[in-house]
C-alpha cells in the first residue's frame, strides 16, 4: 500500500559523515529544517546533525549548565576561534543518533514519533536508503488539509 509520504514534498538535505561540521552547518542553515541527515556511501542514515549539535560544537559545553549567562564571556573574537576549530570536526563526531521513518509510515504512527520522540525532523528511508528529511511543521499542515481544517 502507498502511504502518504509519497505525496508530500520531502527536502533531500543530507551529507555525508565524513563531512565536516562546517559543511553539515551550511546544509543545515540551507535546508529551513531542524535537522539534516548524515548518511554513508549507500545513502543509509547513520545520524542527524540538529541545531542542538551545531550549537553545542559552536559554544562551550558548560553553557547547557549554567542558568544564567551574565557573567559568561561573549568575546566575538573567542566564539570565532572556537567555530573555526570545531568546523573542522568530522560531523560524525557531533551527529546523534538517527530518528528515521519508513516512505510507507502513516499518518498516526509518524504523529507517534514526532509525539514521543522529541524531534522536529525526521530523515524518510525506503529500502533503507535517505529519501528525503521532513519537518514537523510539514507534517502538520498535511494533517490540517487532509482532515479538512481549513
Amino acid at each position: 500500500m502507498r502511504g502518504f509520504l509519497h505525496d508530500l514534498e520531502l527536502t533531500a538535505s543530507c551529507v555525508l559523515a565524513r563531512a565536516s561540521v562546517a559543511e553539515a552547518s551550511i546544509a543545515l542553515a540551507r535546508s529551513e529544517l531542524s535537522a539534516v541527515a548524515v548518511v554513508d556511501e549507500r545513502e543509509r542514515v547513520v545520524g542527524l546533525f540538529t541545531e542542538d549539535e551545531l550549537l553545542r560544537s559552536l559554544f562551550p559545553a558548560y553553557l547547557e549548565h549554567l542558568h544564567h549567562t551574565a557573567a559568561a564571556p561573549d568575546d566575538p573574537a573567542v566564539l570565532r576561534r572556537r567555530a573555526g576549530e570545531a568546523a573542522a570536526a568530522p560531523v560524525a563526531e557531533q551527529m546523534r543518533e538517527p530518528l528515521t521513518v519508513e516512505l510507507d509510515s502513516s499518518m498516526t504512527h509518524l504523529a507517534e514519533v514526532f509525539l514521543h520522540c522529541d524531534a522536529t525532523a525526521v530523515a524518510v528511508v525506503a529500502d533503507g536508503r535517505f529519501r528525503g528529511m521532513l519537518s514537523q511543521t510539514r507534517f502538520a499542515r498535511y494533517v490540517v488539509e487532509e482532515l479538512g481544517l481549513r
